[in-house]
Formats: C-alpha cells, structure tokens, sequence
C-alpha cells in the first residue's frame, strides 16, 4: 500500500511558546517531516510513502527540545478506505491537528 500525504493543518498547537514541530511515524519509523507549523497554519505535500507490509499505526508527533517528545495522536490506517481522499482529526488534550491522505493499495 502507497500513502499519499497530501496535508497537515494545525488546529489547536501543543507549544504555549512558539510553533510545533510535527513529525510522522508509522510503526515507529519517521516517514514524513512536517516542520514548524502553529494554529490556523496548513502544509501541504506530494509526498508518496511505500508502506511496508504489516504498516499500520500512523503516529503525529511533537518534537521538543528539552522535554520528551509529545505524542499528539494515532490513527489505525487499516481503518480506512483506498483511492478516497481522507481528512482525519488527530488530537490529545493538549493539540489537534487535520491530516490529509489517500491510501493507495498496491497492485
């Protein structure tokens, strides 16, 4: 299956002070960077991602500094549909953020 990245809009940043830098990982490797991004800003992409057989869990991170990295949220990407364009919400307490992709499954 291809993953097709296509944006990441920022609804609600996790940082008080400056913007968020997002990172992608899907079962645990970094497959997209998504760079500095803050509220109300969106990012868009062409990026298209070989998933390796058994890819699953699609991760949003947070990249920090000084503290831990933040784990914004997971999505279950077996859960969704291929050749449709989805726009998922991905949050925590603390952030949220919109996430555009088309799964594309692989002939």
């Amino acid at each position: 299956m291809t993953l097709f990245l296509e944006s990441v809009a920022c609804i609600k940043q996790d940082d008080v002070t400056g913007k968020d830098d997002i990172y992608i990982q899907i079962n645990g490797a970094t497959i997209a960077i998504v760079g500095e991004i803050a509220s109300g800003e969106e990012k868009h992409f062409n990026n298209q991602i070989l998933l390796a057989n058994g890819a699953r869990w699609l991760e949003l991170w947070e990249k920090d500094t000084i503290t831990p990295n933040d784990k914004i949220g997971s999505i279950d990407l077996l859960q969704y549909n291929t050749d449709v364009k989805q726009e998922v919400m991905i949050e925590n307490e603390s952030a949220s953020y919109k996430l555009g992709f088309t799964l594309i499954p692989t002939i």
